[in-house]
Parts: C-alpha cells; structure tokens; sequence
C-alpha cells in the first residue's frame, strides 16, 4: 500500500509484503518528488515540476493567486491575499466557484497521474490520502481516480483501491506511535 499525505507539501510512505518500506538511503516512496511537468514551478530541492510543485496545499494557493491576479472572477477576490490558504480556495470550490474548482481538477488530475505510475511500479492494492488536503473530499478525489483510471495499467487501476485516511489530523501520531511499538517489539532490548 501506498500512504500519501497532501498538505502544505506532500509526503508518502509505503508498505510493500507488510513492512514499511525505506529503500537504500530511507527514501522510498517519496512521490512528491516525481516530475510531471519537466519545466514546470522550480521547488527547493532543485527540481522542475515535481508533484510537490503542482499539486500541494501551496501550489493550490499559488495557482489561486496567479489566477486572481491575472483577473479571473472568483469569490476569492475578497479575501486578503496574504490570508488565503487551500482550505478557502476548497470552500470556494464547494460553493461552485469556477476558478477554484479548475484549480483543484487540475491539483487532482496531477495526483492522479502520479498515482498511476506508481501502481504501475508497485502494483498496490491500497492507496490511502490523508493530510489536511483530504478533507476537500471528492474536490480531488473525483479528478484523481478518473485519471489514476485512464492512466495505470487496466490491472493495476482495478487491483488499487484509492481511499482517504479514517484518522484524520491524528494519523501521524498514531502512525509514529505503532511504528516505535513495532520497532521495540523487533528489537527488544
């Protein structure tokens, strides 16, 4: 299973034969770092386009942004830019506002195609979304699993199921909690 969290940037983790996963050097599934647009938004790490980049809760606030200040209507216009976050671009897009719901397609069509290639790699049979993006619900889920869909491989698509996390803003405690409980329990002192 993959675990992918979207909030101000995005984390992921993953469970392969029922073991957290680290990889080499302790960065295994790292997907927000895997580029989909080569010459898109440049991110700290060095980095063109990475899923970070384009699909975050920052990258939803500066797509907002640019949107507003190239003078695209939306709700948002009356809120202070410097206050704007994700969560009222998500409200926005609740009500039906236009830019705000392009915004979040486009947030989520990104997602999706990264989750594609990852289960084409990895072949999982979950795939869970947590972090405080999770809460715009079908906002982004709806544009991920059409394109996750068309994307994957037919057999890969079906073998995945996408879901959002049931633990809500807890889920990393209880993540790092069960981890350490783990960890003890293998190596007993």
């Amino acid at each position: 299973m993959l675990c992918i969290t979207l909030g101000t940037g995005i984390g992921s983790g993953q469970i392969l034969d029922g073991r957290l996963y680290h990889g080499a050097t302790g960065g295994a599934g790292q997907i927000g770092h895997l580029v989909l647009e080569p010459n898109g938004p440049l991110r700290r790490c060095g980095k063109r386009g990475c899923l970070e980049t384009l699909a975050s809760g920052t990258a939803i606030r500066r797509d907002t942004l640019a949107a507003l200040g190239h003078g695209e209507s939306s709700v948002l216009m009356g809120i202070d830019r410097e206050q704007l976050t994700a969560e009222h671009v998500a409200d926005a897009a609740r009500d039906g506002d236009k830019l705000a719901l392009g915004v979040f397609e486009r947030a989520g069509r990104y997602i999706g195609a990264a989750l594609a290639c990852y289960a084409d790699i990895n072949n999982p049979e979950l795939i869970v979304i947590g972090g405080g993006m999770a809460a715009a619900g079908d906002l982004l889920l709806g544009p991920i699993r059409q394109v996750f869909t068309e994307r994957a491989l037919p057999a890969n698509a079906r073998a995945a199921r996408i879901t959002t996390a049931a633990l809500g803003s807890d889920a990393g405690a209880v993540g790092a909690a069960a981890l350490v409980w783990i960890e003890r329990a293998r190596y007993p002192r």
